[in-house]
C-alpha cells in the first residue's frame, strides 16, 4: 500500500512539473531545419520572425493544448510549431518514439482527474437539498421542510416531508399500481 502510494506521489510530481512546460522533453535537442519563413508570437509574447531554411532545436512534443506540435528554440524565439514547418532532423523519429509512454500517462492522468473531478462534483450536487417548503407554520409554529420529488427509477419518486418532529417519506409512483395508486 505504501509502495503504491509512493509511485502515486511520484506520478503527480512528474505530472505537475510536466504541466507547467506542456510538453515532453527529447533526450537531446534535435536540430531541424525550418521550411518557409515563419512568425510567432514568442513565450513572453512578442512577435519573432524566423527566416526560412534556419536552425532551430527540437526540445520536446507538446501535449493537452499543444497535442501534435513540437517545442522549438533558437537563439531569437521559443514556442510551439507544426511538424509540416520543419524538416525532421537526425534521431527524431526516435525520440519522437520515445516520449509516446510519457504523453499517454500524462493523458491518462488528466483523464482520471476530470473524471474524479466530475465524480466529486456530483456527489456534492446530490448533497445538496433542495427544499420546495422551508417555513414555520403561523398557525402551530411547527416548522415544514418538504424537498422536491427526485425520482429514484424510471417509475418513482420520492419527497421527504417534515412537520415539527413528524418526519415522512412521500412515494410518487408514473405507473399504474392498481388500486394502490
Amino acid at each position: 500500500m505504501k509502495k503504491s502510494l509512493l509511485h502515486l506521489f511520484f506520478f503527480l510530481l512528474l505530472m505537475s512539473n510536466l504541466s507547467a512546460q506542456e510538453y515532453v522533453a527529447f533526450e537531446k535537442p534535435i536540430e531541424s531545419t525550418l521550411i518557409g519563413n515563419r512568425s510567432f508570437t514568442n513565450e513572453n509574447g512578442s512577435e519573432c520572425t524566423l527566416e526560412s531554411k534556419s536552425i532551430i532545436k527540437i526540445l520536446g512534443r507538446g501535449y493537452g493544448e499543444y497535442k501534435g506540435k513540437y517545442y522549438f528554440k533558437n537563439d531569437k524565439c521559443s514556442g510551439f510549431i507544426s511538424s509540416v514547418w520543419f524538416a525532421a532532423g537526425e534521431g527524431f523519429k526516435e525520440q519522437n518514439i520515445k516520449v509516446n509512454p510519457k504523453i499517454y500517462e500524462i493523458n491518462n492522468a488528466r483523464a482520471l482527474k476530470e473524471i474524479e473531478e466530475e465524480r466529486i462534483e456530483k456527489k456534492i450536487e446530490s448533497q445538496k437539498c433542495s427544499y420546495i417548503t422551508n417555513e414555520i407554520d403561523v398557525f402551530d409554529k411547527q416548522r415544514i421542510i418538504r424537498t422536491k420529488f427526485e425520482f429514484i427509477s424510471e417509475d418513482l419518486a420520492i419527497q421527504l416531508y417534515a412537520k415539527g418532529s413528524k418526519k415522512k417519506i412521500v412515494f410518487g409512483a408514473s405507473l399504474e399500481l392498481g388500486c394502490a395508486s
